[in-house]
């Protein structure tokens, strides 16, 4: 009897750890969205002198998505493989992620950049037989090069 009771205590518990994993994905989400709309003004900071260190300079446009970004969207279908970061935990997904005819572009006016090696960006991708589907894509400078980290869909 102790044993049922001990089973039903572990299943109790299995279903609350994956109601609070469910829960904190959902906070984790949001928490990116409302960061990537709510940055769609472009940051004002004061000019940078030569004698600032590199973590009080400015951004990018807060808005602005620059050129770099938009080619290595634009380019990801065909060539995953080199546009995906190396640190990705995704970097396999992502190969099987653009099957052929797929189309990627960037969102005008949503690049939020974190400091001058990271960023978020939107993305529309439009796959053959597919709705077209939005992503928030995490962006990250490897190498002096940009590349793909992540991506979280956005639903409308």
């Amino acid at each position: 009897m102790t044993d049922m009771k001990s089973e039903g205590w572990m299943l109790t518990t299995r279903k609350s750890l994956m109601w609070v994993v469910a829960a904190f994905s959902v906070l984790v989400v949001a928490a990116l969205i409302v960061w990537l709309l709510g940055s769609s003004k472009p940051a004002e900071s004061a000019p940078v002198t030569p004698s600032q260190s590199p973590t009080t300079q400015p951004t990018e446009s807060a808005s602005a998505v620059p050129p770099e970004i938009s080619t290595v969207i634009s380019n990801l279908p065909a060539d995953p493989g080199n546009l995906v970061s190396q640190s990705s935990p995704f970097r396999e997904q992502f190969a099987a992620a653009f099957p052929p005819g797929t189309t990627t572009k960037t969102v005008q006016e949503t690049w939020a950049a974190n400091g001058d090696n990271q960023g978020v960006v939107q993305v529309d991708i439009s796959r053959p037989g597919a709705a077209e589907a939005k992503y928030a894509a995490m962006m990250v400078k490897e190498n002096g090069q940009w590349k793909l980290l992540a991506t979280v869909e956005v639903q409308p």
